[in-house]
């Protein structure tokens, strides 16, 4: 899982997202987040799916592939990019719980 980290932090540059805003769409703690982005930690495998979901990218992938490999094929994927992005964009838009 030495890829994830990096995989995961170059992800979420890629479609613009700060960790917070990203942790609080996958259902996640910020902490933990941070926590996977420095290789300090591992998700288990139902936050592994969850995050690899949000992505659009294949588990396997996104844990064993470097991210050079990712970018050459995943992210070429014009219409998986822009399911991530509507993703993204619905959840900005969706308002929020106030305690």
């Amino acid at each position: 899982m030495q890829a994830f980290g990096e995989n995961l932090r170059r992800l979420l540059g890629v479609h613009d997202l700060r960790a917070r805003e990203a942790a609080r769409m996958i259902g996640v703690s910020p902490q933990s987040l941070s926590e996977w982005m420095r290789g300090h930690r591992q998700p288990n495998l139902q936050m592994l799916l969850r995050v690899a979901s949000f992505l659009e990218i294949n588990s396997e992938r996104l844990v064993r592939v470097p991210f050079r490999e990712l970018l050459r094929y995943e992210l070429a994927d014009q219409r998986r990019f822009d399911k991530v992005e509507t993703k993204i964009r619905r959840e900005r838009e969706r308002p929020r719980r106030t305690a």
